[in-house]
Order: structure tokens, then C-alpha cells, then sequence
């Protein structure tokens, strides 16, 4: 049997563990673009119901993959790689809509990859990210796997997830309806399959 809330409670407190360090999940309700201490939560909201996210700079790299580098910081001292075309795009749509990054944490890892090819440079190993970059109205998440095609890049904007790609495909018009006021349906086109 698990102990009750008031024996946990005791124990904390007879430890010196305040219940904040304790818990380390934000409350449903919780913004994820407002003052949220990435380098204590496990999970990061994304604004779509309950869905959350690892920690990227808190977990560390998956199993059987070598560390490079964690970051809890700016978006803007991050060096996206693959990504700056992806990055730069929502930071047009994002300023469109008078919006900014709030922050960004990550985590780069070397692992052995099996038929991820286009990571590799003249037989060197490949250096994989995972990290989740939040502004307000917009989360997105990009985790690239130790397989090829193992990997995922989505947005949650509009209490919706939505691959980047289809995202940013849309028409400027409507990203702007999604992200500026959050309350837009989403179109076909754009839901995840």
C-alpha cells in the first residue's frame, strides 16, 4: 500500500524536501510560455489538454547514447543546425503576430545509428538534438531518433498537435489565426493523421 498524502507530507517535512522540489509536474492549468523553471520540471505542458513533454535538459539522452551538450536558455543562443530554415520561419510567424520565444531546453547526443545516413560526415558519427522551444500559443517539439526515420518534429498550437511541416505550409493568414489568437479551428490539411 502506498503511504496517505499525510504520511508523505510528514516525511517531506521531517526531511527537509519542500513540497514544490517534490513535485515536479505544473498544474494542468499552467501556461507553458509563462515562468516555468525548465531546469526542475520533468514535463513541459504544450497547451493541448494534458499532454506534456520530457524535459529534454533534464533527461538527458536516450539509453545507449553519448552526451554532447544540454542547454536551458534562449532560443536565440541555440544553434538549431538542420533546423535554422525551420526556426527562422516560426520566428517570422511569431513576430507577425507580436510574439517571441519565451525559452528553449535541449539536450544533443551521439548515438550508434542504424541507417541514419544523412547524419553522417565522412564516417564520423552523427550528432542527433532533441529539445522543446516554447513561446506563447506555440510549442514545438523536435526529437530525432537513434533510427532512421525514428524522429518527430510537431508544433502544438491551438490546443492541437501538428506536424512542422504541415504547420508551415499553411497559409500566412491562417498560422496567423492559429497562433495570434489561439481560438481557429484547425483545417483538414493540417491535423495529425
Amino acid at each position: 500500500l502506498s503511504p496517505s498524502p499525510q504520511r508523505r507530507m510528514a516525511k517531506r517535512k521531517a526531511e527537509g524536501t519542500s513540497l514544490e522540489k517534490s513535485n515536479r509536474k505544473p498544474p494542468r492549468s499552467f501556461d507553458p510560455a509563462h515562468s516555468l523553471d525548465v531546469r526542475v520540471v520533468d514535463r513541459i505542458p504544450t497547451g493541448c489538454g494534458t499532454t506534456t513533454l520530457p524535459n529534454p535538459g533534464r533527461e538527458g539522452p536516450p539509453k545507449g547514447a553519448s552526451l554532447v551538450q544540454k542547454f536551458v536558455g534562449s532560443p536565440a543562443d541555440f544553434d538549431f543546425k538542420g533546423q535554422n530554415k525551420n526556426y527562422n520561419a516560426l520566428c517570422d510567424i511569431l513576430r507577425r503576430n507580436s510574439l517571441d520565444w519565451t525559452y528553449l531546453t535541449a539536450v544533443r547526443y551521439i548515438g550508434r545509428c542504424q541507417g541514419s545516413s544523412w547524419h553522417v560526415v565522412s564516417g564520423t558519427q552523427p550528432t542527433l538534438h532533441r529539445f522543446v522551444c516554447v513561446a506563447p500559443n506555440l510549442v514545438w517539439f523536435k526529437y530525432e531518433g537513434l533510427n532512421a526515420g525514428g524522429g518527430q518534429n510537431h508544433v502544438f498550437v491551438n490546443k492541437s498537435k501538428v506536424k512542422l511541416t504541415s504547420f508551415l505550409g499553411l497559409g500566412p493568414e491562417e498560422q496567423d489565426r492559429l497562433v495570434g489568437q489561439g481560438e481557429a479551428p484547425m483545417t483538414k490539411s493540417a491535423h495529425k493523421k
